[in-house]
């Protein structure tokens, strides 16, 4: 396995590393919890050291057994997790979208919750989820200043979905100099991580690309059997 730094926060990530998406949760087919733990466990045995989880990810399931998971190892273990779905308010029926709240005293209270279910004192990478360029406001940015110097996280980062746009979301968090910027990127779909390649090495920012969907959500890990 090799490492990177994720930006000039200071933390080192895999080059490979693992989304929690599918721990905690009934997505992308049937697995016990043992199963997941089980998951994560093997991938940090191969050098796998990024764990990427979410708060809204099994309303909160996924956290409590990503902490479960890196409990002897966890300083081993660079952890990321993200904020921004509202599920307290909002119980979920199906796999259905959630509101958004952007509102630092919201987010502020997430991240403690957060904090609460990995059952740890810091978050590595804390990312806004799917956060839209006009909810990057000045007091959310001034937020992620703060609990970065209370030491509740170590470095800020965007995570983009496609469905709420992507172009000014990522070019405002490499202007701000997010630590980190996670993106759809793979064979098949390029456009989006080029374009913030290009704009990364021509402004000379330090954001990181993280990109997400490697196989395209299962599409290039089939074989023709014709």
């Amino acid at each position: 396995m090799q490492y990177q730094p994720l930006g000039d926060s200071g933390v080192e990530v895999s080059e490979v590393g693992f989304g929690a998406w599918v721990v905690g949760t009934d997505w992308w087919g049937d697995r016990s919890e043992d199963d997941a733990l089980e998951m994560v466990r093997y991938a940090i045995d191969q050098g796998v050291t990024y764990i990427d989880t979410g708060d809204v990810y099994g309303h909160g399931r996924s956290e409590e057994l990503i902490g479960e998971a890196i409990d002897d190892v966890r300083d081993e273990v660079t952890l990321a997790t993200k904020v921004g779905y509202d599920f307290y308010n909002n119980p979920q029926a199906g796999h259905g979208e959630l509101p958004k709240e952007m509102d630092p005293d919201y987010l502020r209270e997430a991240v403690e919750k957060s904090l609460e279910r990995l059952d740890v004192d810091q978050i590595d990478v804390l990312q806004l989820h799917n956060a839209n360029v006009d909810e990057i406001t000045p007091d959310v940015l001034e937020l992620l200043d703060e609990l970065e110097e209370e030491g509740l996280i170590r470095a800020r980062g965007l995570a983009l979905g496609p469905s709420i746009g992507w172009l000014a979301e990522g070019d405002l968090a490499i202007e701000e100099e997010f630590d980190s910027l996670q993106l759809v990127w793979n064979v098949l779909e390029q456009e989006v991580g080029n374009h913030f390649l290009e704009t990364i090495e021509r402004t000379g920012s330090s954001t990181s690309l993280i990109p997400r969907v490697p196989h395209s959500s299962g599409c290039l890990l089939y074989t023709s059997l014709s």
